[in-house]
């Protein structure tokens, strides 16, 4: 067996705590700001539908739209 190789029990722990700094770089970022940023986040979320997206925050898909393209800029 070559010594460069870890032995397999360690591998589930490199990969638990490669998950880990993953999930803390991803939560570390500031929230959005202005709408549009926080319409696109949550868009990108809802895996680009708007309409899941309208649907999640009580809203119509229009709304949804105005506030994408910057045309709404104080959420309500």
């Amino acid at each position: 067996m070559d010594d460069s190789t870890p032995p397999p029990a360690s591998r589930p722990g490199k990969i638990r705590a490669a998950l880990a700094r993953a999930e803390q770089a991803m939560f570390a970022r500031p929230a959005p700001k202005s709408a549009k940023a926080q319409m696109k986040f949550l868009h990108t979320r809802a895996k680009g539908s708007v309409k899941a997206l309208a649907e999640r925050l009580g809203v119509s898909r229009s709304t949804v739209q105005r506030y994408l393209t910057g045309t709404s800029t104080k959420p309500h």
